[in-house]
């Protein structure tokens, strides 16, 4: 117990296990002792030594306590967590500070826990979850968290990884969770969308096509802990049909406003959902471009496109 003191959590937690289960182990075989020196002398010739005897006793008291402690285990672990609880929140709770004395240890430790913050971005994103903004607040600490611990992490000369992959990672989950903020309503939706083609509705086939690569992606990160580059260039193309589309799409509703074939008020709003569907795929792109270059060294992290990569989502600007 005296050695755990300071260490981390799970070491604490493991500890105070192994004293709950010999304190009640212990009372077991004080209780049932008769019992197992019986045991002892009916298994044992009376001329066996005392140093079997003894061994002998201890062996029946581990495997009997062992076996009457099996079903409270469940019981004991609650009881260690309520005793010793979480202090980092959930999403961070992976960085600990004796990581530091290994900055390679350290930095995969950041990596992982920044891929299980994208899986929840992307998933909650392609879900269209009520409960992904509630999650926001947590997930901005989250990042936050794995950039103060990065910083701690002392630099290591020669390393084939550049750390500063997983910076830019945090800046861009950062920028999509503040896209997040406020989802448009049905910007992910199935249905349709008006894009000022003659006043035609025109099924919306992109918007569907994110969806499914922000769900692949998170399904794919939660499967491996990592991002694998062909996660990342399948991101990279949607987020590229994404700019494609809204830049056509604002040529065609600047086109129906001024033949009046379609309000003004009503063209600013779809173009603002395609918008901002286009900041999300371009954030969730560059998160896991530097994110697989991070995984995989030898790999090239994809350039920024020429265009704006944070569009604006007025008609006229």
């Amino acid at each position: 117990m005296l050695a755990s003191l300071g260490a981390t959590i799970p070491a604490r937690r493991t500890a105070l296990g192994h004293i709950l289960f010999n304190v009640l182990a212990g009372a077991i075989a004080f209780g049932a002792a008769p019992w197992f020196l019986e045991a002892v002398h009916w298994m044992l010739s009376p001329d066996a030594p005392d140093i079997i005897r003894v061994a002998l006793f201890h062996t029946l008291f581990n495997v009997v306590g062992a076996a009457l402690m099996l079903p409270a285990v469940p019981l004991l672990a609650r009881a260690v967590r309520r005793l010793v609880p979480e202090r980092e929140p959930s999403l961070t709770r992976h960085l600990d500070k004796s990581l530091l004395s290994v900055p390679a240890a350290a930095l995969d430790a950041s990596a992982d826990v920044l891929c299980r913050m994208a899986a929840l971005l992307f998933e909650g994103t392609a879900r269209n979850h009520a409960a992904l903004e509630r999650q926001l607040p947590e997930l901005r600490a989250g990042v936050t968290r794995t950039l103060e611990f990065m910083a701690q992490v002392p630099h290591t000369a020669g390393s084939p990884r550049d750390r500063t992959n997983l910076s830019h990672a945090c800046d861009h989950l950062t920028r999509l969770i503040r896209a997040l903020r406020g989802i448009p309503s049905g910007a992910l939706g199935h249905g349709a969308l008006e894009d000022g083609s003659h006043g035609r509705v025109a099924t919306n086939d992109t918007a569907a096509d994110l969806t499914a690569a922000l769900h692949t992606a998170a399904a794919r990160l939660d499967a491996c802990s990592a991002v694998p580059a062909d996660v990342a260039t399948a991101l990279e193309q949607i987020s590229r049909r994404v700019a494609a589309w809204r830049a056509e799409t604002r040529v065609r509703l600047l086109d129906a406003v001024s033949v009046g074939e379609m309000p003004a008020s009503r063209a600013e709003g779809v173009l603002k959902r395609i918008a901002w569907m286009d900041r999300v795929g371009y954030h969730a792109w560059r998160a896991a471009a530097h994110l697989a270059a991070w995984a995989a060294p030898a790999s090239q992290v994809p350039a920024e496109p020429a265009d704006d990569p944070v569009p604006a989502e007025s008609l006229v600007s």
